[in-house]
């Protein structure tokens, strides 16, 4: 009895510390959604207290309000969005692809009732996104789209991050979730993550300041943690795959389409165990070049990038500049192997690589059959890239802003590419009973969404300002890009002017 009480007193204090701290208000609701009352009955809301688990004190990043009912309402076929930044539709979600993809389904079936709900958020990655598909499967699923993979190294967990200390076992992670579900447990984190006195703010930031905060956190090819983030990611999307499953679920796994051709790598490190001598050698080499090329030998450049790939393949800058004289020649095979090296070898890992999309695409083809799909945007991308680098639109490109935001134009070419597998889950589903009508065109759901000039302004100057800091500036091509970025917010002025701003306001 005395062995019993002994270990059950501990289990009973727990509780009650548990109970008395909730009696006190400390603390803070966990899950993702939260209830409310909505004007037509009980909805479901985000809760921004879901992303403390994740994220220190003032770091936390602010959702888009979303709002559905809480139970499904009869003949609704509901989908869930899961990604980062991206997916959300930074600059301005509200011309987002989901948002496109919506406007595509209401045009193409107009007898059916979509809820298009966009869970994505900036700065998370997949240990986020999977407890957030496990709550969303509980919530009446019919489709799940996962448009993810840029934040591996850089979201919570990641070896380069800010936010939250690295872990290699993702039974760690969730052991730590779960207590921070619990008031006790985030008692203990509130006293953890406050630093001493002395030490107040050191290493860490004060608040959110973008790509920035990023900077000393380069991981480098050969680091020994690159492959826990793979495991990790191919662990998570497993996850989130059974939950969707779970639920009766369809899921369209997209690949991430990244800028490779407007967008030089952020960082270039040599590979671990570099000699004083080999990294002198290549700095000379990228001497030559630089001669080289003002000299207008390009041939020579060429020989020579070719040269120190060889020296060091992970210096991310020379299969990038191999791969714009390569692309100059016509050699467009060869330098889409280099653009996609460049993105692979960055040291700074803020885009999607070929490991991550590889990922994806055995996920989904290893579950195809069962209600899951490929939706390959990665490769769609490739194939609308640019040819000759002389074309004016190249930089930065008419589908991306920067590194893996996409303009207007990049998300319509997305959510196209998404439409035919959500006409495959509702054929799948029963749903579809007629042929779907034609699928509206780019200008159509321009109109449709209401997309004016002056918003397309307002893009342009909030993406001008964020390609002005770092980790932006520091990009060989950083000054054509900025001053294309200008000129195209500068083109845009005349919307501005009172007539044109009342056209807008018309449209709004």
């Amino acid at each position: 009895m005395a062995r019993l009480f002994l270990l059950l007193s501990p289990i009973v204090l727990l509780a009650l510390l548990e109970a008395a701290l909730r009696a006190c208000g400390y603390g803070y609701p966990a899950g993702y959604f939260r209830s409310a009352q909505g004007p037509q009955g009980p909805v479901l809301i985000g809760n921004p207290a879901f992303y403390r688990n994740f994220f220190p004190p003032r770091l936390e990043p602010f959702p888009e309000p979303i709002a559905f009912p809480a139970v499904k309402p009869e003949g609704t076929f509901r989908i869930f969005i899961l990604g980062e930044s991206a997916a959300l539709g930074i600059p301005d979600p509200s011309f987002g692809f989901p948002r496109i993809l919506e406007r595509q389904l209401h045009a193409r079936y107009p007898g059916l009732r979509f809820e298009v709900i966009d869970l994505a958020v900036t700065a998370v990655n997949s240990h986020v996104l999977l407890p957030v598909a496990r709550e969303a499967a509980r919530r009446q699923p019919d489709l799940f789209i996962l448009y993810m993979g840029n934040n591996e190294f850089i979201g919570p967990y990641g070896p380069g991050t800010v936010f939250a200390p690295f872990a290699a076992r993702p039974a760690l992670i969730r052991v730590s979730l779960a207590l921070k579900s619990l008031r006790v447990g985030q008692w203990f984190d509130a006293r953890l993550m406050k630093p001493p006195p002395d030490t107040a703010g050191a290493g860490r930031p004060e608040k959110w300041a973008g790509l920035e905060m990023f900077l000393d956190h380069a991981v480098a090819s050969g680091d020994d943690r690159i492959e826990t983030v793979y495991r990790n990611f191919r662990s998570n999307l497993e996850g989130i795959l059974d939950a969707a499953q779970s639920a009766g679920a369809r899921t369209i796994v997209s690949t991430v389409a990244v800028n490779r051709r407007g967008n030089a790598p952020f960082a270039s490190r040599h590979r671990r165990g570099t000699s004083a001598q080999d990294s002198a050698n290549w700095a000379g080499g990228a001497a030559f070049v630089a001669d080289a090329l003002a000299a207008g030998d390009s041939t020579s450049a060429l020989a020579q990038w070719q040269g120190l790939m060889k020296l060091d393949p992970a210096m991310a800058e020379a299969h990038f500049q191999a791969a714009r004289l390569l692309a100059g020649q016509g050699r467009e095979t060869e330098a889409d192997s280099q653009f996609q090296q460049a993105v692979d070898e960055d040291a700074l890992r803020f885009r999607a690589d070929s490991r991550i999309n590889g990922i994806l695409r055995e996920a989904a083809r290893a579950r195809a059959g069962s209600g899951v799909w490929l939706s390959d945007a990665d490769a769609e991308f490739r194939r609308l890239e640019p040819g000759p680098l002389a074309d004016a639109e190249h930089v930065p490109g008419r589908l991306f802003y920067e590194h893996v935001h996409l303009r207007f134009e990049g998300n319509f070419r997305l959510a196209s590419c998404l439409l035919p597998w959500v006409d495959s889950a509702l054929a799948s589903a029963g749903i579809s009973q007629s042929a779907p009508g034609p699928a509206p065109d780019e200008e159509a759901c321009s109109a449709s969404l209401g997309l004016t000039g002056w918003n397309r302004l307002t893009m342009a100057r909030k993406m001008a300002a964020l390609i002005e800091r770092p980790p932006f500036t520091g990009r060989s091509d950083h000054a054509a890009i900025l001053a294309s970025i200008r000129a195209e917010a500068d083109s845009l002025k005349g919307f501005t002017a009172n007539e044109e701003l009342e056209k807008a306001l018309a449209v709004y």
